[in-house]
């Protein structure tokens, strides 16, 4: 298949059909590389919950109190009652 390459801002682009894309399971994210004077184009295998353990760790460096005290004093009648 031939494609037309187009201008878009500083950088180019191309138009994927949408069966290629299904075909090749790719959905949003690719990796792209170059591989002798060839661009190959990978898709990204995300899994569920990937990098979690990562954002967490980054989100509380952004917040200085740890999780067990942002409860620490709220209790509610499940907690009297039912504990």
């Amino acid at each position: 298949m031939i494609q037309q390459i187009r201008k878009i801002g500083n950088s180019s682009g191309i138009i994927i059909p949408k069966s290629m894309l299904d075909n090749c399971n790719i959905s949003d994210t690719v990796e792209l590389e170059v591989v002798r004077d060839m661009i190959v184009i990978k898709p990204i295998k995300k899994t569920r919950r990937e990098n979690w353990d990562l954002l967490f760790k980054e989100a509380n460096k952004k917040n200085q109190t740890i999780e067990e005290d942002l409860f620490n004093g709220i209790t509610s009648e499940f907690d009297m009652n039912e504990w």
